[in-house]
């Protein structure tokens, strides 16, 4: 079982991004690298590969579920886990982000402080 270490994330709102970063870094003990567009990511996908991508699912330029698409075509990312942060919460949403690979989804807003412990928790449930 691989431990959770590295994550990319993948936020265009900064000031979500900035909270996200702190808690995943700060208080998980986490290497963090942020995104703010899918574009960007894919720019410089083969760069770092990491334990997780955790995507925002409203993004400008492409939907979170289009960059996991893109994401998945490469041998590199194409097993690397997903999980989506998103405000709609809807059963179909969730449901088509999961058939689209995603291993799941946390709602916004979160709570800072469970964040990486929801992630962490979650990672080693889909490596069990």
């Amino acid at each position: 079982m691989n431990d959770l270490r590295t994550i990319i994330l993948v936020e265009d709102d900064p000031d979500i991004a900035i909270l996200a970063q702190l808690a995943l870094t700060e208080i998980g003990g986490f290497e963090v690298t942020h995104y703010g567009s899918g574009p960007a990511l894919l720019e410089d996908s083969a760069a770092i590969v990491p334990d997780l991508y955790l995507l925002d699912y409203r993004l400008p330029d492409m939907t979170g579920e289009e960059l996991l698409a893109r994401l998945r075509e490469d041998p590199q990312s194409a097993a690397v886990p997903a999980i989506f942060m998103t405000a709609s919460l809807m059963p179909d949403r969730i449901k088509a982000l999961k058939v689209a690979g995603a291993m799941d989804v946390i709602a916004k807003p979160f709570d800072p402080l469970t964040l990486a412990d929801e992630l962490r928790a979650r990672f080693r449930h889909a490596q069990s």
